[in-house]
Order: structure tokens, then C-alpha cells, then sequence
């Protein structure tokens, strides 16, 4: 699932100090998968993962657009 909304809380809840754009949930079993940095392509825009969290049954993935 991808998702542009809800950062605010985002950002709270992890203590994030920095503008997210992007914010995808997986499943857990992607979580070696995806490294810090990995960049992502999503509706012609690049996102390089900047954070990921694991919660309860999935896998949060915070990113910002790359350029």
C-alpha cells in the first residue's frame, strides 16, 4: 500500500524530523529486501527509502523524492 497522507502522525510517532513524501507498507517478509537508501520508482517519480519500521504483521517504509 502506497500512501501520501497521514505524515504528520508519522512523524510523530517515530520522531521524525524531516519532510516525508512517501510512506508504502509491506509485508514483513520484504524486510531484507529493502535497505536504507533503496530507491523506488512510483507513478514516474524516483523515492529513496529513508527510514523502515516494522509493525505489528508489516513493514512501514518512509521515503522522500530522490534527485
Amino acid at each position: 500500500n502506497v500512501s501520501f497522507s497521514n505524515f504528520k502522525a508519522i512523524k510523530e510517532e517515530y520522531g521524525l524530523e524531516y519532510n516525508i513524501d512517501i510512506s508504502i507498507t509491506t509485508s514483513l517478509k520484504n524486510k531484507d529486501k529493502v535497505d536504507l537508501s533503496t530507491l523506488i520508482s512510483y507513478k514516474n517519480k524516483t523515492y529513496e527509502i529513508t527510514d523502515k519500521f516494522e509493525r505489528d504483521s508489516h513493514l512501514l517504509l518512509i521515503g522522500v523524492v530522490w534527485e
